[in-house]
């Protein structure tokens, strides 16, 4: 069998050339029409330009922890793992009806 050393790939994707972007070339070369708002611009706008009663009509029909997100920002979520796991190992253990690891540690079954 032949070695790909790459050209056949290389040639397979020649036809695309046209039609592929040049370095340093915008893939969006006029961009936003002059005066025209972008849908962020255009709702942040809306929603200044509303009543409190009007805003509070809008919250009426949005997911509480959106609202909660809006207000205060989406809560952390750093986690920290240490330790060595082999997952694997566990769940073969809890497979087979073993309640505790090799230290006496209890094993919760929780899927």
């Amino acid at each position: 069998m032949e070695e790909n050393t790459g050209e056949q790939e290389k040639k397979q994707y020649e036809w695309l050339k046209p039609w592929q972007f040049k370095p340093g070339q915008s893939g969006n070369p006029k961009g936003l029409a002059k005066g025209t708002k972008s849908l962020k611009v255009f709702a942040r706008q809306m929603l200044q330009d509303m009543t409190d009663d009007e805003k509070i009509e809008y919250l009426k029909g949005m997911d509480k922890d959106k609202i909660w997100e809006m207000g205060e920002g989406k809560p952390k979520q750093d986690m920290e793992v240490s330790g060595n796991l082999n997952i694997s190992k566990v769940l073969d253990e809890i497979e087979n009806g073993q309640t505790t690891d090799n230290k006496g540690v209890e094993i919760k079954e929780s899927l």
